[in-house]
């Protein structure tokens, strides 16, 4: 939390009304049901050792979960990796 506040400062510093949550920022993870050979992997070997745990996102729902929150600019995939870039915006 302290990194928060440090940031708040910061923004104040520029005059500027602003929290952590605001400005442009990225995220890019896996999607399910785009590939179904990567959605196999998945499964039975990254779910298996931990690394990846169940519900996932689908392309579909992702971007309305984005467009619900958020002012999205970019969403883009390749095969089952999804990358987008957003803005918080006034809806929330």
């Amino acid at each position: 939390m302290e990194r928060r506040y440090e940031i708040q400062n910061a923004y104040q510093l520029l005059g500027k009304e602003a929290t952590l949550y605001d400005g442009m920022f990225c995220g890019c993870f896996y999607i399910e049901g785009q590939n179904q050979r990567m959605d196999w992997f998945i499964k039975h070997l990254y779910e298996s050792k931990g690394f990846f745990t169940p519900p996932y996102e689908s392309l579909q729902s992702l971007e309305k979960r984005l467009g619900d929150s958020y002012e999205v600019a970019d969403v883009s995939h390749a095969e089952s990796i999804v990358c987008f870039f957003a803005r918080k915006g006034d809806r929330q």
